[in-house]
């Protein structure tokens, strides 16, 4: 995958979820919820994007 889907997808990812957040009226738990998946989803994507910049260097 490269960075600039990374990035992309991370960006569809964050609307969808302000999307979501802002059209249903949540309750503060869904929200904590959907804060808790967002930064999980944001550390994963930040483990791809610098495994995808040490593959670049050594090659």
């Amino acid at each position: 995958m490269s960075r600039s889907n990374i990035y992309l997808s991370k960006i569809k990812l964050e609307k969808k979820i302000i999307k979501t957040s802002l059209g249903s009226d949540l309750k503060n738990k869904e929200l904590f919820y959907l804060c808790k998946r967002l930064s999980f989803v944001n550390r994963q994507i930040n483990v791809l994007l610098q495994k995808s910049q040490n593959e670049f260097k050594y090659k």
